[in-house]
């Protein structure tokens, strides 16, 4: 789903990120994903490492729209 141009820089940042623990447990990254159509959209990742007693390392994500955000937000 991750664009394949994208897709390793997406995951050492990431990793990076979370290990660093600058920004504790999350991450903040910019990619472009597949879209139903076959398309790529330009999104915001925001996400959460967390560890779960039944699951272990669980990841939370937000992917927001980042063509909407700046369209709306930043003009």
């Amino acid at each position: 789903m991750v664009h394949p141009e994208d897709l390793t820089q997406v995951e050492e940042s990431i990793w990076q990120q979370i290990e660093s623990g600058m920004n504790g447990y999350n991450d903040y990254v910019k990619y472009r994903l597949a879209v139903k159509d076959g398309t790529y959209k330009t999104v915001l990742d925001y996400g959460r490492i967390v560890e779960s007693e039944h699951y272990g390392s669980v990841f939370y994500v937000l992917i927001v729209d980042y063509d909407f955000i700046e369209s709306h937000y930043h003009h």
